[in-house]
């Protein structure tokens, strides 16, 4: 055998062994159901970055291409997605609306409330209505014009000696 005849049976054996196997190993297609789903991640994505989209379907849709299934979702006055006066009736609405677009909101970011006063038991009461379950409200404030103490340790309250002082 020649060269030029060992490489054109080599090149239809090839050919040949592609073919077949395709037909002999067919399998047919997958279901839709059987197809693998995208895994979101357990984060939720914050409606305070997505202030430019206001309405439920796009930040639905911002979700989805962050690859997060919930949201939490800002209220407060100003450029919250739902204001803190109206928050009976924009909440459930807002929330249901992403809800409908497959993301759920499991917390809410409220305003700087520090005190519990008429709007947070407003707000509180509605997010109970709805299953959300966690909130963030207030801030921080620190009076930087009193000391700091450390807590003290378990062998100074007991009038030990301390670093192995005598």
């Amino acid at each position: 055998m020649d060269r030029r005849n060992f490489i054109n049976s080599g090149v239809v054996a090839a050919l040949m062994a592609s073919v077949l196997s395709s037909r002999a190993f067919a399998r047919t297609a997958p279901a839709t159901s059987d197809l693998p789903r995208p895994q979101f991640s357990g984060m939720d994505a914050y409606s305070r970055y997505l202030h430019w989209l206001r309405e439920p379907a796009e930040i639905a849709s911002a979700c989805r291409e962050l690859t997060l299934s919930s949201l939490m979702l800002t209220v407060s006055d100003g450029d919250a997605h739902v204001q803190l006066v109206d928050v009976t009736t924009e909440l459930p609405l807002f929330v249901n609306a992403l809800r409908e677009e497959g993301i759920e909101v499991r917390q809410i970011r409220g305003g700087g409330q520090t005190e519990v006063d008429e709007d947070v038991e407003r707000l509180v009461g509605t997010m109970s209505d709805l299953g959300i379950t966690h909130y963030w409200l207030g801030t921080d404030r620190y009076d930087f014009s009193q000391p700091h103490h450390a807590p003290a340790r378990r062998d100074q309250a007991q009038g030990g000696a301390v670093c192995g002082s005598q």
